[in-house]
């Protein structure tokens, strides 16, 4: 697969030629997923005795051919994922904040497939979700990076920083990418000259001394360009998931969603949340997980504001967009995006996953080049994700121009199309109902109770959690789960019970 390089500069993108040594270090660093390679839709064959003529012709036909069976593919399959997550059956089998659930897959590089996704559509899903375009470094600046790359000690390391800075007036064309890696060299530096077990300490340390500072170089990059869009650091309410709750009546503190990093795009518009969980190489999976829920329904807060915001704008152009999550934890950053390929569908994609270079004396070049790949790609996506929302804007008011001459004018609004279920995800929410969830359903199993009373058991915690957390508390209460028998306690267990999850038991 040819790697297709662009150079975020002013107002345009930039296809970029690169040196063997860094097209080598970056098809390892960018984790280049080989079913890339299966292709979708038919083979051009031309006969051997036709004319030049006669296969130009068939070249066009073919391509025109070809281009509406990319279409049509790529219409089967949301059709069938459509057709998949609908499945009342399966819904009722669904954890409640289960992905799936909530019409969210989970999909990309290196992410393995849910035992609950079908393995072929699964297969098929990974080679036709587009990732975010690829971007290089530009070619006028390989020679320092190799520099960078290479360099045995610390001080080599801060004579290319200086380099970079001393070329920066040399290379104007090259400015943006100049600046972006003086300024993630500086904070790398910043992390080997002091402590660099540091960031080991606490969370707050890897996200203050690193995650922030390296996604604000990237926004840096985007505000150059002349786009408003700004980085706000830890513990920053989500706007989005704050008006939807209003919607909602939830206005209380007690539903605030706090990331540890925002990016707003004119100030009101949010494109990215950032959670940093733990410290570096310590972060356990129980957290990791929970912010990566968190993370879901905070993306899906962002989609439904952006979509009751330009509520007349059309669909097509909603399809273009992608939200971004960086998530920072283990010993590395992963950058995935949500998107909206079609209604009720939505896909978590992750684009990236780059090694944070920790340490100066173990860095690998590998590493470091991935790490700087990563930010320099999420900036690119970034500014074109504000171009899409700028597109969503100018669809929504050309929308409402065209109803004011023609007020009888039927438009399908994007807010009822997407009505995707926003949930603010808590830790006390997660004790009430993944981690029962899953420990009864295993006690269930282990005394070979049989599938039909485990598919009943699992419908009835589809229920409300906070509305069950009496009766679910104690194991024997949820033994008692059944229709009102001769016994007269498990009739005050059954009544004591919500009405859906009666139904439930009953079904």
């Amino acid at each position: 697969m040819e790697d297709q390089s662009k150079e975020l500069s002013k107002g345009e993108d930039e296809l970029i030629d690169t040196s063997p040594k860094l097209q080598f270090r970056s098809l390892i660093a960018a984790e280049v997923n080989n079913d890339h390679d299966q292709i979708l839709g038919k083979r051009l064959r031309t006969p051997e005795n036709a004319s030049e003529k006669e296969q130009e012709e068939e070249l066009v036909t073919s391509s025109s051919n070809n281009s509406s069976v990319e279409e049509n593919v790529s219409e089967n399959i949301w059709h069938e994922w459509q057709k998949f997550l609908d499945d009342p059956l399966r819904r009722n089998l669904y954890e409640p904040l289960s992905p799936e659930k909530n019409n969210v897959i989970w999909c990309g590089k290196s992410v393995a497939r849910r035992s609950s996704l079908p393995e072929d559509l699964y297969a098929r899903l990974q080679v036709e979700v587009e990732s975010v375009p690829a971007v290089a470094i530009n070619h006028d600046l390989h020679e320092i990076v190799d520099r960078v790359l290479d360099a045995d000690d610390l001080d080599q390391y801060e004579d290319v920083i200086e380099e970079l800075r001393i070329q920066k007036n040399q290379l104007k064309e090259n400015k943006l990418q100049i600046d972006f890696l003086t300024g993630i060299l500086e904070r790398l530096k910043d992390i080997y000259e002091d402590d660099e077990d540091k960031i080991e300490h606490s969370e707050p340390c890897l996200n203050y001394d690193l995650a922030l500072p390296c996604l604000k170089v990237s926004v840096q990059m985007i505000r150059k360009n002349g786009y408003k869009v700004t980085t706000f650091p830890g513990e920053e309410e989500l706007e989005e998931m704050k008006k939807q709750q209003q919607i909602q009546g939830l206005t209380d503190n007690r539903h605030k969603y706090k990331a540890d990093g925002i990016v707003r795009y004119d100030s009101s518009n949010e494109i990215l949340v950032m959670e940093t969980s733990a410290a570096y190489n310590n972060t356990p999976s129980e957290k990791c997980s929970f912010d990566h829920y968190k993370a879901k329904f905070g993306l899906l807060a962002m989609i439904k504001t952006l979509s009751d915001k330009y509520q007349y704008a059309s669909f097509e152009v909603l399809k273009k967009l992608k939200l971004h999550f960086i998530h920072v934890h283990g010993t590395a950053v992963r950058w995935w995006t949500m998107s909206i390929p079609k209604k009720d569908i939505y896909v978590m994609c992750k684009e990236r996953r780059a090694e944070i270079p920790k340490t100066f004396a173990k860095k690998k070049d590998v590493d470091l080049f991935s790490f700087l790949l990563l930010y320099l790609n999420l900036a690119a996506a970034l500014q074109e994700t504000i171009k899409t929302i700028k597109m969503l804007e100018a669809s929504h008011k050309d929308a409402l121009r065209m109803m004011r001459h023609k007020p009888m004018l039927s438009v399908a609004l994007l807010q009822s199309v997407i009505d995707s279920v926003i949930i603010r995800l808590t830790e006390i929410v997660e004790e009430l109902s993944i981690k029962p969830f899953k420990a009864i359903k295993k006690q269930f199993l282990q005394q070979g109770l049989d599938n039909q009373n485990n598919i009943k058991i699992q419908n009835c915690f589809l229920a409300p959690m906070h509305k069950m957390a009496p009766w679910m508390a104690s194991w024997r209460q949820i033994q008692a789960l059944s229709p009102p028998s001769k016994s007269d306690a498990d009739k005050n267990v059954y009544n004591s019970m919500p009405q859906h999850a009666q139904l439930a038991t009953n079904a």
